[in-house]
């Protein structure tokens, strides 16, 4: 049993220890090396091994994944790191974990829109023109992402998956009325530049009101909403103007090969 007034090294190795021995009490000094040390008052492990957690929450302007770049290249070369293993966690950890998942979701989202969508055409094909909106929106938000300096975070994919359903409408509108002017016997040139012109507006005015709608987020400098709202403005606004000439062109191609191939099976 330990006196508990122990204040100094020097009481510490004089301090008499009853030999289990020879029943006689030795000072401590006689056999053990007194001395100080530094040490942590817990020891936190992870997978057995010793650990030390650093937490750090980003100031405004700045996300997280900025900071981890910072970190691994800029401050970690000038430090000896020899026998040390650096992990990061929180959002990157969380995006590796939630990526795979929304991904797949994405994919049978879409999967689901092609099958919906033959079904209204009644065309195996027509979809895939439709679809093609999709990666236009994709261009788009990498750019505004670019732009803004956002990373493609968690959210920013979300966005991404949001302009899924948003970026198609605009698909299925000129498409469905390049078919019903088709059907009332115009050229499928003609049919393409009616649809283009009638639906100009209801195009332009859906998607801008849509963009400045989100505009307060993309404003707000919040590490959650901000990608989020850009990759949504960014990917609408391109994929809406490509789509009005994209859309036409690939339709056109399509159309027109089917009807050369009608042709050919006729004669």
């Amino acid at each position: 049993k330990l006196e508990s007034n122990i204040n100094n090294v020097a009481f510490l190795e004089n301090m008499e220890i009853k030999s289990s021995v020879t029943g006689k009490k030795v000072p401590l000094k006689q056999f053990a090396t007194v001395g100080y040390s530094n040490k942590l008052d817990t020891i936190k492990t992870y997978n057995r091994d010793q650990t030390v957690t650093i937490l750090v929450n980003e100031l405004p302007g700045y996300n997280a994944t900025d900071l981890e770049n910072k970190i691994e290249f800029e401050l970690m070369p000038k430090l000896d790191t020899s026998g040390t293993k650096i992990t990061y966690d929180g959002e990157r950890e969380e995006i590796k974990e939630n990526f795979t998942i929304v991904g797949l979701l994405a994919i049978f989202a879409i999967v689901l829109i092609y099958i919906i969508l033959v079904v209204q055409f009644d065309s195996f094909l027509q979809p895939v023109v439709i679809l093609t909106t999709i990666p236009l929106s994709l261009i788009g938000s990498i750019i505004g992402l670019y732009l803004f300096k956002q990373p493609l975070s968690l959210t920013a994919f979300l966005g991404i998956i949001a302009l899924i359903g948003l970026v198609v409408k605009n698909g299925i509108l000129l498409i469905e009325y390049m078919n019903d002017a088709r059907d009332e016997g115009h050229t499928i040139n003609d049919a393409c530049v009616d649809a283009v012109d009638k639906r100009f507006n209801a195009i332009i005015l859906s998607a801008g009101t849509t963009i400045i709608g989100l505009i307060p987020l993309a404003l707000a400098k919040s590490s959650l909403f901000t990608p989020m709202a850009v990759s949504l403005m960014f990917g609408l606004l391109v994929s809406t103007f490509l789509t009005m000439i994209v859309i036409p062109v690939i339709y056109s191609l399509i159309e027109t090969f089917m009807l050369k191939r009608k042709d050919m099976a006729k004669s």
